[in-house]
């Protein structure tokens, strides 16, 4: 293959993940894969499942935003700055988190998050009871079994979930009741019903 052609197919593939990296955008990569192939363009297949993002991935895609293709963005940080700082590898982490809940990436890995999710419960309701036995009472409040419960998107989820009394809400659902409720993962403050919702509401793990 010719480097002209493997330069339009990373190109191609590019503009792809970044579509799809979109958290409003409603196609998978799977899917705009076969969008291409009814057209006349053609396009090499490779494996497109989607796989969890990570705070180092989004870090990346930052760098790359706003620049030509394949330029990094030089005003950034370099990433042993970033991942140093707790409270700068934190945005990044949320922006994975984000990402992945709202992309429904967690399933692929489910086993192992269940396990960790029961983990968490039982922690807590071991706390809990010792707390009891030492004359301390608890207040009577749902669990939050997840690993960042400062997450926005966590914390909007819950917040959603208790205004209508389910356990669980679909990704599609999830969607529409984002764009009804003005959702955006970049404001997050006290404005919002959902600002904290996790911590001031549910048991979790610190």
């Amino acid at each position: 293959m010719s480097s002209t052609r493997q330069n339009k197919q990373q190109v191609i593939q590019s503009i792809i993940q970044n579509l799809t990296d979109l958290n409003d955008f409603p196609y998978n990569i799977e899917q705009m894969t076969q969008f291409l192939k009814l057209t006349k363009i053609k396009i090499i297949s490779k494996d497109t499942k989607q796989r969890m993002r990570s705070a180092f991935d989004m870090y990346n895609k930052q760098k790359r935003t706003g620049r030509k293709f394949g330029e990094p963005n030089e005003d950034i940080e370099s990433w042993d700055v970033i991942k140093a700082d707790s409270d700068k590898l934190k945005v990044f982490q949320d922006l994975a988190d984000n990402y992945n809940i709202t992309h429904d990436l967690q399933k692929h890995s489910s086993v192992s998050l269940n396990k960790t999710s029961k983990l968490r419960v039982q922690i807590i309701q071991q706390t809990n009871f010792n707390a009891s036995l030492n004359g301390t009472s608890t207040p009577n409040k749902p669990i939050f079994s997840g690993a960042y419960p400062h997450s926005p998107i966590n914390n909007y989820k819950e917040w959603k979930k208790s205004l209508l009394h389910s356990s669980s809400i679909s990704r599609n659902d999830l969607e529409q009741y984002k764009k009804f409720d003005n959702y955006d993962p970049s404001i997050y403050t006290s404005n919002q019903p959902w600002y904290h919702f996790i911590i001031n509401n549910m048991h979790y793990i610190h």
